[in-house]
């Protein structure tokens, strides 16, 4: 059986275990967001590979349509960017009613930013001194 580990956002946003029985849908959502991260990440290295095949291809063989496994590639990778967008919708409508539940909603905006939180902020970036400021509100 496999043991069950938190999710570093889980860690990072320091959820105790009232807070998780109350954020629970969050905390399944941002699990489920993690695992999907990883699918796709997979997927996008599968179509760099087939993308690498199909321009080792002799020119002859390059015109017209494009061989079924480079379809296929571009396909998981698309759905597996679709199912991660679903996640992230559904994050979103997912209400945090915790300090903790909130503090995770804002790690994955930040992530979704681009912030790299061990870090401090961009100061020349009013956005990212807001979200690590907010981080620390809920944080703290």
């Amino acid at each position: 059986m496999a043991r069950r580990t938190r999710s570093p956002i889980h860690e990072q946003a320091k959820v105790n275990a009232a807070d998780s029985r109350i954020d629970g849908p969050l905390l399944r959502l941002t699990g489920r967001m993690q695992s999907a991260e990883c699918v796709l990440q997979a997927a996008m290295e599968k179509l760099a590979a087939a993308e690498q095949r199909l321009s080792e291809r002799p020119r002859t063989k390059r015109s017209g349509r494009r061989p079924a496994w480079y379809s296929a590639a571009v396909r998981r990778e698309r759905q597996a960017g679709t199912a991660l967008d679903k996640i992230y919708k559904a994050i979103a409508r997912a209400r945090a009613c915790t300090r903790s539940g909130l503090g995770i909603k804002v790690r994955v905006l930040a992530k979704l930013y681009g912030e790299v939180l061990d870090q401090g902020p961009d100061q020349s970036d009013m956005v990212s001194v807001m979200i690590h400021s907010v981080l620390k509100d809920v944080s703290g």
